[in-house]
């Protein structure tokens, strides 16, 4: 009668050929997951400003986008958009931010990720036009990057308002 299965020997070659190889793909798959977090995130933020863009067209006003200091209030200084952003209409063309006016909240960025602004003066608020551009001559830069990784997201912002997405290779 012969005894069917494996030898104690041939789980053992198994099982190291196995962590050998999980070895080897382990570095590729986090950098995998940090990239497609990163292709995520500023998804968000482009779709976010495209909203912003096409809420001002659609209401012939203009529409805030604003670095939040909470879900109902702007931030007045800064330059580290991660900690979210409020899109508003100043419909009571008061000058100043009231929860109704509110037309979008998003919450900060996932744990571990930046998100920096440069360009103009004034880095925590911009103005879409009804035009579909934005205040200002300056384009904007926006730098999102993965705490640790080399390698990064930029979104420019010119004064036409349309915005585009390239890989940057330094996040320093």
């Amino acid at each position: 009668m012969r005894v069917r299965g494996f030898t104690v020997i041939e789980l053992m070659i198994t099982i190291t050929v196995l962590a050998v190889l999980l070895a080897i793909a382990a570095p590729s798959f986090r950098s995998f997951l940090v990239a497609t977090r990163l292709t995520s995130e500023v998804n968000g933020f482009v779709a976010d400003l495209s909203f912003a863009r096409s809420e001002a067209a659609s209401r012939s006003k203009r529409v805030f986008v604003c670095l939040a200091a909470t879900s109902t209030t702007c931030a007045t200084s800064g330059d580290d958009w991660s900690e979210g952003r409020l899109i508003w209409s100043d419909a009571n063309a008061n000058g100043s931010l009231d929860a109704a006016e509110i037309i979008s909240y998003s919450p900060a960025l996932s744990d571990g990720l930046s998100l920096i602004a440069s360009g103009p003066a004034n880095t925590f608020s911009m103005t879409f036009l009804p035009s579909g551009g934005i205040t200002g001559i300056s384009t904007w830069t926006f730098k999102m990057c993965s705490y640790g990784e080399p390698r990064g997201r930029e979104v420019k912002l010119p004064p036409t308002g349309r915005a585009t997405v390239n890989r940057v290779e330094s996040c320093s």
